[in-house]
């Protein structure tokens, strides 16, 4: 029993920490165009919840989530930067759970979270990337088909080859620092039985 208790438990903790990713990766795109002197007119999920600035229905786009915003001045390139923030604030929190778990190695329930945002949350920039890049949708049966932080780098003036270069230097990196600290886990717990 106690076993089940904690299954349910981590899906609980799981299934938590994605609506907040979603919540990050939406937020995102909204303060990166605040950051723009724009203004952030709507958040809508699916399937089709307007969840700002008032909880209402809202006609499904069909993707996960979408931020509609107005930005005076919107050129590609400021638009390229408001694509990227959306996979590249969950990307950039995922980053820095995985480094907090290896180099400050947190207990108990800290240490569950951190570690389900390290092992999770770099999907969003790769599926964001990968899928509609071979015809899928962003998680493969619902979502959009924009290559969104692709799209928004090669805005910025980022060549695509260093794009997929630097995602994987970065799927590399920070799943390298969650073994690190599973096995720093493991190493310590062997020196204490």
């Amino acid at each position: 029993m106690g076993r089940l208790v904690k299954l349910i438990g981590i899906l609980l903790l799981v299934a938590l920490l994605a609506v907040v990713g979603l919540a990050a990766h939406e937020g995102g795109h909204g303060l990166a165009a605040i950051a723009l002197g724009g203004l952030v007119e709507r958040f809508t999920v699916m399937p089709g919840i307007q969840v700002y600035p008032e909880l209402a229905p809202y006609p499904w786009d069909g993707n996960i989530g979408s931020t509609y915003y107005r930005v005076p001045g919107l050129t590609p390139r400021r638009e390229g930067f408001i694509s990227l923030m959306g996979s590249g604030t969950t990307a950039l929190v995922a980053a820095a759970a995985a480094v907090l778990l290896a180099f400050v190695r947190p207990r108990g329930f800290g240490r569950a979270v951190l570690m389900t945002i390290a092992a999770t949350w770099p999907f969003d920039i790769v599926a964001y990337s990968v899928f509609p890049s071979i015809g899928l949708r962003h998680l493969v049966f619902f979502g959009g088909y924009s290559t969104e932080p692709l799209d928004g780098a090669v805005a910025l003036g980022i060549p695509a080859s260093v794009f997929w270069i630097a995602l994987g230097a970065y799927v590399i990196a920070v799943y390298g620092l969650v073994l690190l600290s599973l096995r720093t886990d493991r190493g310590a717990a062997r020196q204490r039985g």
